[in-house]
């Protein structure tokens, strides 16, 4: 049986609390067993750094996303900051293509800068979930997950 491919996108100071609920889902519960092959995924395929003193060795960079059957994007580290050029790109992609986008807490404005969630539901922490980027997005107070095509 083919492992699904799983992408976790890691961003400058990311939060480790929202990259570890994905990478133990994915990638350390049962790994004799899994379902699934997790990639840590860097923009630019170096170490990253999280918002305190550590640092992780990613598999990759962004390049790896057009493999990825399933793309997670754990957080975000400034709401108001888009991401690269390069990440907005590859994220699009990755949609264009069929994979599954995830973003998670607030993951989901790095997909709502992609241009992903325009005309479409979305939702994210409830401390700012009506400051979504674009009146496009439509904020979806009674829900903690949607799932929306392959988002």
């Amino acid at each position: 049986m083919t492992k699904l491919k799983i992408g976790l996108v890691l961003y400058p100071s990311f939060s480790p609390f929202h990259v570890s609920v994905p990478y133990m889902i994915f990638g350390s519960i049962l790994p004799e067993e899994s379902l699934f092959e997790l990639f840590l995924i860097a923009p630019d395929s170096s170490a990253i750094n999280a918002e305190r003193s550590m640092f992780v060795q990613p598999d990759g960079g962004l390049e790896l996303l057009a493999t990825m059957d399933v793309v997670i994007v754990p957080g975000w580290h400034k709401l108001d900051e888009k991401p690269s050029a390069q990440m907005l790109y590859s994220l699009r992609e990755a949609y264009n293509r069929g994979a599954y986008l995830v973003g998670l807490c607030y993951g989901t404005y790095a997909l709502a800068y992609a241009g992903i969630l325009d005309g479409k539901k979305a939702c994210t922490h409830w401390l700012y979930q009506y400051y979504l980027l674009s009146d496009q997005i439509c904020p979806c107070s009674k829900a903690h997950m949607l799932n929306v095509s392959n988002i």
